[in-house]
């Protein structure tokens, strides 16, 4: 594994330990990434102010859409992202608030 793509899955895995936000009327969601389990496919689920607590391996180029709003994303310091697309960024985020 390349090391700008180690340090890419540091990041997420970390990010979601120090970013979690509780709000009021929030969701939790868990996802346990696997065969046909995804944050892409989960994202679609989320609605503002919700949290999707992430494990395991997801193997996926993310791409956070711009109408996905003030969400969390908690990797609980173990959760990797493996892009295998290596001509595209393994997380593209382009929707705002998102932690």
């Amino acid at each position: 594994m390349e090391t700008k793509q180690k340090i890419r899955l540091l990041l997420f895995a970390t990010l979601g330990s120090f970013l979690m936000v509780a709000t009021s009327g929030a969701a939790p969601f868990q996802l346990i990434c696997g065969h046909q389990r995804t944050i892409s496919d989960a994202l679609r689920r989320l609605r503002p102010g919700d949290t999707l607590s992430v494990s395991g391996a997801c193997n996926e180029n993310v791409q956070i859409p711009e109408q996905v709003v003030n969400i969390t994303l908690d990797g609980q310091g173990t959760a990797t992202i493996n892009g295998p697309d290596a001509s595209s960024s393994t997380i593209v985020v382009r929707g705002n608030g998102i932690q």
